[in-house]
């Protein structure tokens, strides 16, 4: 999976296999955070403090939780039954894959941000995400 924004460098891809194959992993996430300088301030502020608390919601660490680029096995995220389908999906899949058992890694990534702007609304998208967290942090 990568987003389609520009940021992520396809030559990161063949790390993720990398990873992959070296841990067992079905689920590998890039990592942003080696680079968090190059970030604009609040992505990275508030990529810190959801990657805490996904961290301890998830049993395992999860340095970059919001990174958009990912490889995952096909299979395995079929039979997890996520149901958002908006910017929550990555929390709820990194999630979902540890609290089902799975491995989950992390591989650091080059990240470039330009111009773009975020097509995340702050107060919709932070509204729904709450909405997740909550039905899952029980």
């Amino acid at each position: 999976m990568l987003d389609g924004d520009g940021q992520h460098a396809s030559g990161d891809i063949p790390a993720f296999f990398a990873a992959a194959g070296s841990t067992g992993a079905p689920l590998v996430i890039g990592d942003r955070m080696g680079s968090a300088g190059a970030m604009p301030w609040v992505r990275r502020a508030t990529n810190r403090w959801l990657s805490a608390r996904l961290s301890a919601l998830a049993g395992v660490e999860l340095p970059d939780s919001q990174c958009g680029f990912r490889l995952a096995h096909l299979p395995t995220l079929r039979g997890l039954g996520l149901r958002s389908v908006r910017y929550e999906i990555e929390s709820e899949m990194a999630v979902a894959f540890a609290r089902a058992g799975h491995r989950v890694a992390s591989v650091p990534v080059q990240v470039r941000y330009g111009s773009e702007r975020s097509k995340i609304s702050p107060l919709r998208d932070s509204l729904r995400w709450w909405c997740w967290y909550l039905s899952v942090a029980r």
